[in-house]
């Protein structure tokens, strides 16, 4: 009997740390999301960015701890690419073609930069001890993608 009760136990534990492990997994990839009209405006606040009216938002997220950080991935056309970055923070920073300042996030398959193949990456010392970083996609032939990486620390 009491041998039964323990096998019982074990199989118990062992179905419930199944259990959590698919759990964490499944919360892990679904971070982020479209980015609301607040959640936006916050951004571009924070970020001190003007997106052009036809940018196409595409995810956003936000995570506060000892410090905080904010993701926000955007589409834009190839011709307001220039105007975005001359009105910027990176206006007068040197743009990398061979570094990436931004890399993949544990969690995020949205923020799929390791594939990147031609881009324009670099950070910008923002006031507060905060920083922003970029990374812009230039693998498509009329729209480019841009990841902008927000710290405060």
């Amino acid at each position: 009997m009491t041998r039964i009760r323990s096998t019982a136990v074990i199989v118990a534990v062992v179905v419930v740390l199944a259990l959590l492990l698919v759990l964490t997994r499944r919360q892990e990839s679904t971070l982020g999301a479209p980015p609301s009209s607040q959640e936006l405006s916050w951004c571009m606040e924070r970020m001190q960015i003007k997106l052009p009216t036809d940018a196409r938002p595409l995810m956003f997220y936000y995570a506060s701890g000892l410090d905080a950080v904010a993701y926000l991935k955007v589409e834009l056309r190839k011709d307001d690419l220039d105007s975005f970055l001359a009105a910027s923070p990176f206006a007068a920073a040197q743009l990398s073609e061979s570094e990436k300042a931004v890399s993949r996030e544990r969690g995020m398959p949205w923020w799929d930069v390791a594939t990147v193949a031609r881009f324009l990456s670099g950070m910008a010392q923002l006031p507060d001890a905060r920083r922003l970083y970029i990374l812009v996609n230039l693998d498509q032939p009329d729209t480019c993608t841009v990841y902008l990486n927000w710290w405060e620390t």
